[in-house]
């Protein structure tokens, strides 16, 4: 398994080595139900669900993986670990940080946190030697979650040896642009991890417009399937290198080829629904 510091000896070593192998990453999309050919979860066992198409994900070569928003929608909101450390045994969070040791991959995954006075819509990103890597709130909260949410105010990335990897939550992909000018001019990020639940016909324009205008690859996983939404993998000129509208729940497989991106100075456009 890679440790902290190996991921930073690698990162070095990339800058002299050239060319990094393409990234294949993975967007987990609605997994409202048990893979197949695996053992049913529990209907209300989300927990179960989102263990098992993880599993998929590594099981076809994915090194970065992302899960829907709301994949994990728990009655008590969990209680985040410092920066850098591992969950506490016994804890949910830290059944995931074991799965991303155990598979040695880099999950992005969505959950409710606590927060000092409400819950936070949030991802979590855990490292292949399973510790925590990064943390982001929801900024742009939507609808209801306005009523019951805490919302989140910076953003951040992740360091990976294919350069740094930013993360969003569903509506923040529309959220105030000089947040997603930092993300990706002054944090430098190659990919951004987007968590949704983007019910909209239309679904998919969102993230290819805003990978096409910041210049940055985007894995979108949703939680919203079916004709005019679903989930996909955006190259950095927003084109898509894969994507599923399905109904049913799956996987979406790309292989990305990352770097330093040179991205012109300019406003987002987002275009779709």
């Amino acid at each position: 398994m890679f440790s902290t510091l190996a991921i930073t000896a690698a990162l070095s070593a990339a800058a002299w080595a050239g060319p990094l192998a393409p990234l294949r990453v993975a967007a987990l999309h609605e997994v409202g139900t048990s893979p197949p050919g695996t053992t049913a979860c529990k209907p209300a066992d989300a927990v179960c669900r989102l263990e098992g198409w993880v599993r998929v994900a590594a099981d076809g070569g994915a090194t970065l993986v992302v899960s829907p928003e709301y994949a994990l929608d728990l009655d008590i909101p969990a209680t985040i670990p410092p920066l850098g450390s591992v969950p506490p045994e016994g804890s949910v969070l830290r059944r995931f940080s074991d799965l991303s040791d155990s598979l040695d991959l880099y999950l992005v995954m969505a959950i409710q946190t606590a927060g000092p006075n409400l819950p936070r819509n949030s991802q979590l990103a855990f490292g292949p030697d399973g510790t925590l890597l990064a943390i982001h709130h929801k900024i742009e909260l939507f609808d209801a979650e306005r009523g019951f949410m805490q919302a989140g105010t910076s953003v951040t990335t992740f360091p990976t040896p294919h350069g740094p990897v930013g993360m969003l939550i569903c509506a923040d992909l529309y959220g105030n642009p000089a947040l997603h000018r930092e993300l990706t001019e002054d944090l430098g990020a190659v990919l951004i991890a987007v968590s949704a639940q983007w019910t909209v016909t239309g679904a998919l324009s969102w993230p290819a417009a805003w990978a096409h205008d910041w210049s940055t690859a985007i894995v979108f996983a949703n939680g919203s399937g079916g004709s005019g939404r679903g989930s996909g993998v955006f190259d950095p000129t927003g084109a898509p290198r894969a994507t599923s509208q399905s109904p049913q729940s799956g996987v979406v497989f790309a292989d990305l080829q990352l770097g330093p991106v040179a991205r012109p100075h300019k406003p987002p456009t987002p275009s779709g629904g």
